[in-house]
């Protein structure tokens, strides 16, 4: 009998040539560049969903403050007082400054991470009074005293602050005219009050460039990521919006002589600038400190003027928009609620 041995070799199979080895790795560099791409180009999107997350969880927490204060807005910020007694009796700042999201983060459980915007530089702006933390602080900055170095000064505020409040619903300690230093005062504003809620900005983002908020000095740069912003322009007194006669209207979107970009400076412009929370100095509109570092789909006024910012309304949801769009649609609100006197806005237009 013949035995038939089988054959235990593999059968012969032909490798890739050197050109179809070339192509394979050129499709592979192909399929990497596009998914780098894809993934640079997703990246300030994801970034500007969390900024967006991060004022839903600063609403709910608002929301609960409210209830606790019977529909109450805080302060933007109050002075703290060396000995003890309330913000309103402090008539001079000696225990750094007490902030809206130290306010919140009494009441809810938020931790710092909630006020940060991963879009900008170290998630937001450094404190006005940053502490004992060497790394809470940025190069160049100054407390309110003029120190370089970290101290016990410290404001009870979020470490880093991305979100600014609009001043008409949320005011400054400007309670009484020693603080204002005009007839016009900050006041208190109730929840009921305001009268479109869901067309009434409540905060947004601030400009992602510490130093263009703050203000300098021969030290250095004083932060002031306290602050919030003025949106409106009193044709008699300017961005100084306390030294109005109380029975004197003429609050306005923009400034008089631009009722078209309403004050706003190009990008370009914003270079170097400083202090532009203050208009009362500087004479420049505050809405100019107002984030501009998220895409938009104008591809023109981004290159003038930049992207667009995440905006909170007062019925809880948000919006994102350039901060010409909020001022064309008149979403700062239709008066000066913060501030006594005839505070109603000329200009105003529901614009349905």
């Amino acid at each position: 009998m013949i035995h038939v041995v089988p054959n235990y070799r593999k059968p012969f199979r032909r490798g890739l040539s050197l050109a179809e080895s070339l192509w394979v790795l050129v499709v592979l560099s192909s399929l990497i560049g596009v998914l780098s791409s894809l993934m640079v180009s997703l990246r300030p999107k994801a970034a500007a969903f969390k900024c967006r997350e991060n004022l839903h969880e600063i609403d709910l927490a608002m929301n609960i403050h409210l209830t606790d204060a019977e529909g109450i807005y805080p302060a933007s910020y109050e002075y703290g007082c060396e000995n003890g007694f309330g913000p309103h009796g402090c008539g001079v700042q000696m225990d750094g400054y007490i902030h809206w999201s130290f306010e919140l983060m009494m009441s809810v459980l938020l931790d710092d991470d909630a006020f940060q915007c991963p879009s900008m530089a170290g998630g937001g702006l450094p404190r006005t009074n940053p502490g004992l933390q060497a790394a809470d602080w940025e190069p160049d900055q100054v407390d309110q005293n003029g120190s370089n170095v970290p101290t016990e000064l410290a404001d009870r505020q979020a470490k880093r602050m991305a979100y600014t409040a609009n001043a008409a619903i949320l005011p400054r300690n400007k309670f009484t005219q020693d603080q204002s230093g005009g007839p016009r005062t900050n006041q208190l504003v109730v929840e009921s009050d305001i009268v479109n809620p869901g067309r009434t900005i409540l905060m947004t983002e601030f400009l992602n460039d510490w130093k263009s908020i703050g203000t300098p000095n021969s030290s250095g740069t004083i932060s002031k990521s306290h602050r919030p912003i003025n949106p409106f322009y009193h044709v008699g007194s300017g961005f100084d919006e306390y030294g109005a006669p109380l029975q004197n209207r003429g609050f306005i979107y923009g400034v008089p002589q631009d009722q078209v970009y309403y004050g706003l400076l190009r990008t370009a412009h914003l270079a170097h600038r400083t202090n532009l929370i203050n208009g009362a100095q500087t004479g420049v509109s505050p809405v100019n400190a107002v984030g501009r570092h998220h895409p938009t789909k104008y591809s023109a006024y981004e290159r003038d003027y930049g992207g667009s910012a995440n905006f909170l309304m007062c019925d809880g949801h948000v919006e994102s928009m350039t901060v010409l769009q909020s001022l064309q649609q008149r979403k700062w609100g239709d008066r000066y609620y913060s501030l006594t006197g005839e505070n109603q806005i000329l200009n105003f237009d529901t614009l349905d």
